[in-house]
Order: C-alpha cells, then sequence, then structure tokens
C-alpha cells in the first residue's frame, strides 16, 4: 500500500470527526442558552405596574388619527306613502360617537374627512315598489330596491358603499320613488341606516 496515500487518508478522517464533535458541542451550547434566555425573560404579568399597561385601545385611537366616529339608526314608524326625493328620516338612534348624525333630518354630517362606511336597509310593505338612494352631497352614490309580489310580502333591500367623505358634507338616505315603508315592528327594526369612520385622510 502508499503510504503517503493512507496517512492522507487518516489526517482526513481525524479532521472530519473533529468537525463534526464541534458541531455538536456548538448546537447544545445554542441551546443552553436559549433555554437560559427564555427562562430570565419570564414575567408574570400579575407582577407588571400600572404605568407599564398599554391603553384600552390599544393605540387605535392614534391609528384612527384620535377620531371614533360611528353612528345605527333605525326607523321607528311606518311610512304610508313616501314621496320621491323625500329624506328617510331614520329617527331612533342606537349610537352617535362623534354626533354626527342629526334624527331630525336624517343627515350625516362629519367633523372629521377620511374614507368612511356606510350601510343601510329598506323594509317594502304590501306590494308597491319602493327604491332609496344613498346621497353624498346632493349625487347619488348607489341605490336599494324592495318589491313584494303580493299584498302581504314583505321584502328588503341592502346596500353598502365606502367612500370618501370630506368634513361637513352631508349623507343621507333618499326615496327614488313613491312606496311605503315598514319601520320598527316589536324588535324588528327593519328599515336601518349606518355608518363609521374607516380610517382619517384628507
Amino acid at each position: 500500500m502508499n503510504y503517503p496515500v493512507f496517512i492522507l487518508l487518516l489526517v482526513a478522517v481525524a479532521s472530519a470527526r473533529s468537525v463534526e464533535e464541534l458541531s455538536i458541542e456548538s448546537n447544545s451550547m445554542d441551546k443552553d442558552v436559549n433555554l437560559e434566555t427564555v427562562s430570565e425573560d419570564t414575567t408574570d404579568i400579575s407582577e407588571l405596574g400600572a404605568s407599564t399597561v398599554k391603553d384600552p385601545d390599544n393605540g387605535l385611537s392614534s391609528w384612527y388619527g384620535g377620531s371614533k366616529i360611528a353612528f345605527s339608526a333605525f326607523l321607528s314608524k311606518r311610512y304610508d306613502l313616501l314621496g320621491k326625493g323625500q329624506h328617510v328620516k331614520f329617527d331612533k338612534v342606537l349610537l352617535n360617537d362623534g354626533d354626527g348624525y342629526e334624527a331630525v333630518t336624517g343627515v350625516f354630517r362629519t367633523q372629521t374627512t377620511g374614507v368612511y362606511v356606510f350601510t343601510y336597509a329598506i323594509a317594502q310593505r304590501s306590494k308597491n315598489e319602493v327604491r332609496v338612494n344613498l346621497m353624498y352631497n346632493g349625487n347619488i352614490v348607489n341605490g336599494a330596491v324592495a318589491e313584494g309580489v303580493s299584498t302581504y310580502h314583505d321584502v328588503q333591500g341592502t346596500n353598502t358603499a365606502i367612500i370618501h367623505v370630506v368634513k361637513g358634507k352631508p349623507v343621507w338616505i333618499e326615496a327614488a320613488s313613491q312606496g311605503a315603508l315598514e319601520g320598527n315592528d316589536g324588535d324588528g327594526r327593519y328599515t336601518t341606516f349606518s355608518g363609521f369612520l374607516l380610517y382619517a385622510r384628507n
């Protein structure tokens, strides 16, 4: 056998075993360090002082530009004859954060310019078709329609919009045709109008 080649093989094997042992030892040390780190960082939250507890809203007020705006209202009575172009006055207010909704007029005006979500539902009485539009500053955004096929066939029409609203500009629901609306029947509250600030921006 060629001795120089044999010696080179022995050196290569020894080197490989040294590298393997070094890798195993290094992995073992990493595990020890990780265990120590976890052990040191474990803290009972009940031991935290009041000064370390974050705000209840988790900073959402800052994210929304400091404004919390939302409203929800419903129609409490029947409209036996809704005239074309008439504002639907959702007279019972469930929520009005930011005081933007006016129950007397049915109009929403915000004090914060931004992107808003609006949703509404209309309930139709008897078999007369009723149509309404979501209006912003005198312009139609979208509409909803409800039409029954018989005297006691009750149906609802709904729609949703996400739009940019400028401070002080009005948003409302307007009749696009003559018809009759069903309001509150017990706890039904079938005809509703709601909206909220998604995020503030110019």
